[in-house]
C-alpha cells in the first residue's frame, strides 16, 4: 500500500525564504515591471535563484527542478508553483531580465527595502566587514570599448541616499577579463564582486568590478 505521507526537506531555506518575504524581495522586484508575463514572476524566480545559490550553485540552470524536487516549493515560493516551474527557461529570462535593470541599481533598491527591515529587526551596523571574491567565466568577451572601471556603485550610492542619479553616476561596463585567480585558474577570464555586510551578516552593499590583475614577478612570504 502506498505511503499517503510525503518527505520534503526544509532545512535552511525556510528561513532564507522568510526573511526575502518580509523584506519584500519579491513584491519589490514585480512592481519593477507589472506587466511582466512570466507564470513564476521574475520577483518570485529571483527567490527561487537565491535559494538556489545557498545549496546547488556549481549546478547548471536546467538541474534546479531537481534540487527542488524534495522541497516544499509552495512554502518557500507560494501557492500553484511547482517544481517543475523553475525551469531553465523561467530562470534564464530572469536572469536576462535582472541583467536588462541593472543588477546594482535592483540591489540598492532592495538595499532601501532590508534598511526598513533592519530597523524592525533592531540589526547593529557598528562594524561592517568588506569582502571581495571573484567569478570565473567560458566564453568570448570583447575587450575593446569596455570601461576599465565602473561608476556603479556611485550610482547606488546616490540611490541609497534618496536623490537620483546624474550622467557622471550612470553604470558603466566593467571588464570581463584575466587577473589574479584564488581558483588557480588563470586560463579563464573573470569579474568580482565586492560585498559589505553588517556585524551579523547582513548585506549593505555591493559593487562589480573588473578582476585583479595577476600577479607577475617573484613572491615572497614571510
Amino acid at each position: 500500500m502506498a505511503s499517503r505521507y510525503v518527505v520534503e526537506h526544509l532545512n535552511h531555506l525556510g528561513s532564507v525564504a522568510e526573511v526575502c518575504r518580509e523584506i519584500g524581495v519579491a513584491a519589490w522586484l514585480d512592481a519593477q515591471q507589472p506587466d511582466n508575463r512570466q507564470y513564476v514572476s521574475v520577483g518570485t524566480a529571483t527567490v527561487a535563484l537565491v535559494l538556489n545559490g545557498l545549496g546547488f550553485s556549481n549546478r547548471r540552470l536546467y538541474l534546479v527542478p531537481q534540487f527542488v524536487a524534495d522541497k516544499p516549493v509552495e512554502h518557500l515560493l507560494g501557492p500553484g508553483i511547482m517544481a517543475q516551474d523553475l525551469n531553465d527557461d523561467c530562470l534564464g529570462r530572469t536572469l536576462d531580465w535582472l541583467y536588462a535593470h541593472d543588477v546594482t541599481r535592483l540591489f540598492a533598491g532592495l538595499a532601501l527595502q532590508a534598511l526598513r527591515a533592519r530597523r524592525a529587526f533592531g540589526v547593529e551596523v557598528e562594524r561592517l566587514h568588506a569582502d571581495t571574491t571573484s567569478f570565473s567565466v567560458h566564453g568570448q568577451y570583447a575587450q575593446e570599448g569596455a570601461a576599465k572601471a565602473t561608476t556603479t556603485a556611485q550610482a547606488a550610492d546616490v540611490l541609497l541616499a534618496g536623490g537620483e542619479e546624474d550622467e557622471a553616476s550612470k553604470p558603466a561596463v566593467i571588464e570581463v577579463t584575466y587577473g589574479y585567480s584564488r581558483d588557480h585558474r588563470e586560463d579563464l577570464k573573470q569579474w568580482m564582486l565586492a560585498l559589505v555586510t553588517s556585524g551579523e551578516g547582513v548585506p549593505q552593499f555591493l559593487h562589480p568590478s573588473t578582476a585583479m590583475p595577476a600577479i607577475s614577478g617573484p613572491c615572497w612570504r614571510r
